[in-house]
């Protein structure tokens, strides 16, 4: 079970989840990690998205939260997990970005089973909205 924290998508780690008694109890190896939060991880600019290779921006967090899947992916089997077996689950804005990596063609094949605990699919914006907004603050 990899474990994607809540808080906003501004505050939060992954420790300060303690997850051994889960583990314990359910027989399961679990794996928590951090993303970028606040804007380092969801700013959206249109310079940003201009010197970007895929021609978008604003989705860090998102992207750590996938470059973590990938790593469990690869290396889970050094912990006695099954990488044919990933559960992704998140609470609060984590499970929100759990939704979101069910949307996301580049999550595929990263989880087999997802968890999503108090979500807000809210996650409506498009592109060129979060960079006007972001441009005017």
């Amino acid at each position: 079970v990899v474990f994607v924290h809540g808080g906003g998508l501004v505050r939060g780690a992954g420790s300060d989840w303690d997850l051994s008694v889960f583990a314990a109890n359910a027989s399961v190896v679990a794996v928590t990690f951090n993303y970028r939060l606040g804007v380092l991880g969801w700013l959206a600019l249109p310079e940003l998205t201009a010197a970007d290779a895929r021609n978008v921006s604003g989705n860090y967090g998102l992207l750590d939260q996938q470059a973590a899947l990938s790593w469990v992916g690869r290396n889970i089997g050094n912990f006695s997990g099954d990488a044919a077996r990933v559960t992704v689950m998140g609470h609060g804005s984590g499970a929100t970005s759990v939704l979101a990596m069910l949307a996301s063609p580049a999550s595929v094949g990263l989880f087999s089973r997802a968890v999503a605990l108090s979500a807000s699919p809210n996650v409506t914006m498009s592109l060129a909205a979060a960079e006007a907004q972001n441009a005017a603050a």
